[in-house]
């Protein structure tokens, strides 16, 4: 669909989704960059979801996925650009190679030198996966077929089947889940102490709030006591005003009524 049908927004929807067969995280599942646009009116789309993606990504506690299609020439990829900016050492970023089912025969080439870190390599690697087409999501392909599907085409298909051990070790969606949870349990360790110190930060903040409260009614007290003693106490400090003869006061109090009428006239 064109840009201009889709309701293109920087908010954020949530879905839940519970399974026992999954481990506890949360996802968020990016649009793609994108360099060029149909109509010249859609031309601040691309800034919008450049902002959006760049928001999410640059957080130090966040672990990329960076999807590459590879229908797509490696150097065409814009995520490759945005990866490297935002996170140079590349400790929390992981490549993820989609479509290699797709790619024609005779081209897989430069994705074999991608999976074997021979190309734009990435310190904690690529992982390839295989996802049901579209005519088999139609026909209610199920999670399990698909996997093993998956499998099937790694092990029968070549080059991918005659890759070296440790790059053939990197293929699938079990590997890939295998991986981020490894990688995410790394980076919360690193985070942690920076964590703890932001929660004991907070912690004093709220500490020192609680602090400037008036004290707690008695016990026993009931919400109308404690209003007319509040009443009465300002009452009393307002008479102690008026009966004042400090007349800095004074003069501040007909200062302020002065500009009131003055702008409530005009």
């Amino acid at each position: 669909y064109p840009l201009c049908a889709l309701a293109v927004s920087d908010e954020r929807p949530v879905s839940t989704q519970s399974t026992w067969e999954c481990i506890n995280l949360t996802v968020v599942d990016l649009p793609g960059l994108i360099s060029a646009v149909e109509r010249e009116s859609e031309r601040r789309y691309i800034e919008l979801i450049r902002t959006l993606v760049e928001g999410l990504v640059t957080k130090e506690n966040t672990l990329i996925a960076a999807v590459v299609s590879a229908k797509e020439d490696m150097d065409n990829q814009v995520i490759n650009t945005l990866t490297r900016r935002v996170d140079p050492k590349g400790r929390r970023t992981l490549g993820v190679l989609t479509k290699l089912d797709v790619v024609e025969e005779g081209c897989e080439g430069q994705w074999v030198e991608v999976l074997e870190g021979r190309r734009y390599p990435l310190k904690l690697g690529y992982v390839a996966v295989k996802n049901p087409s579209q005519s088999e999501v139609n026909r209610g392909v199920t999670n399990a077929e698909a996997r093993q599907q998956e499998v099937d085409f790694f092990r029968s298909k070549k080059p991918w089947c005659e890759l070296s051990s440790g790059a053939a070790l990197n293929f699938g969606s079990k590997v890939l889940v295998r991986k981020l949870s490894t990688i995410l349990g790394n980076l919360i360790k690193v985070q942690l102490p920076l964590m703890k110190g932001s929660v004991d930060k907070r912690v004093i903040s709220v500490r020192q709030d609680l602090k400037s409260l008036p004290p707690a009614p008695m016990k026993g007290s009931s919400a109308k006591s404690v209003v007319t003693e509040m009443l009465l106490k300002f009452t009393d400090e307002v008479k102690t005003l008026i009966r004042s003869e400090d007349h800095d006061f004074w003069r501040d109090v007909m200062h302020e009524f002065r500009t009131y009428f003055h702008g409530w006239r005009h």
